[in-house]
């Protein structure tokens, strides 16, 4: 009972911070797919099982719609009908942005909307790269704006791992990339390490893969605290793929694979009830769509 007890606080408390963390490493890792889509021109659709210490809890999907000038991110994240009873997620993140001759994939807007049991949020953050200025609302609370000064060229965290990634570099180990986002009213400085090459049983088969650590650092202002808990294995073979993604807790441990990569127009496999376009139902009451899924 212990046990599930601390499963239960351990999936509210961390699953969309994961879900969050976990799509913006595995975005940097395909930065020379062998997939039949060129994701520059398509766009792409990214699916992905999420596990708990090995035991299956949910999916994740990302989507990018991308042009020569805008760009646009969703991303939904479910649990699955087995552990709804305990703990129902119903996550969407919805990101906006442009291209610049200077800056590819910097953020316009970023949109939280989040489901979780009985707990709703309603999250908005805008970006004025002429100021370098963001705001954020609280708009489920009803929250007054707050407005901060950020560095120059600061993204959310899903854009600038895009922005590293269309620059089709090739990591080689000691490799560090920085660079500022935003997280709500937070900022940080986000580092990824390529830490070792070492082989490994995939399945893709036995791979040579590079191990990349994440790094997120708040600013002075907002504490300077570090977290490192997250890794990330991809294949050091040219195509990087994603081979595992894992953040280790106190007890267990969260792990992606991912299990789809398709051109953005391919079928989406997410619930009804957290839709790819309008508006997310915040009503408590459970809607007789979310537990029917696009399939």
């Amino acid at each position: 009972m212990r046990h599930l007890q601390f499963f239960i606080k351990s999936l509210k408390i961390h699953m969309m911070k994961i879900l969050s963390l976990i799509f913006t490493v595995l975005f940097c890792a395909f930065s020379a797919q062998s997939f039949a889509y060129d994701w520059k021109k398509d766009g792409e659709r990214l699916t992905f099982s999420v596990s708990w210490s090995f035991v299956h809890v949910g999916n994740a999907e990302l989507l990018l719609r991308n042009d020569a000038d805008e760009y646009e991110i969703i991303g939904r994240a479910w649990t699955d009908d087995t552990y709804n009873s305990l703990y129902r997620l119903r996550d969407r993140i919805r990101i906006e942005g442009v291209h610049t001759k200077e800056q590819p994939f910097l953020s316009k807007s970023y949109v939280a909307e989040l489901k979780e049991n009985d707990y709703r949020a309603d999250k908005l953050v805008t970006y004025n790269h002429e100021k370098n200025i963001c705001t954020y609302t609280n708009r489920h609370k009803n929250r007054p704006t707050v407005r901060f000064d950020v560095e120059p060229y600061t993204r959310d965290m899903i854009s600038a791992l895009y922005a590293l990634r269309s620059l089709n570099d090739k990591p080689k180990v000691g490799d560090v990339y920085t660079l500022p986002v935003v997280h709500y009213d937070s900022q940080y400085t986000y580092t990824l390490r390529v830490l070792e090459k070492e082989r490994m049983d995939t399945a893709l088969g036995k791979k040579d893969v590079f191990e990349i650590q994440p790094i997120l650092t708040r600013s002075i202002k907002d504490g300077g605290k570090s977290k490192a808990r997250l890794r990330l294995w991809v294949t050091a073979d040219g195509q990087f793929v994603p081979v595992k993604v894992e953040i280790k807790l106190n007890f267990g441990s969260f792990r992606a694979m991912l299990t789809n990569a398709e051109g953005a127009n391919s079928p989406s496999i997410t619930p009804i009830g957290i839709p790819e376009e309008g508006e997310v139902d915040m009503n408590l009451e459970k809607r007789f769509d979310d537990d029917r899924y696009n399939r």
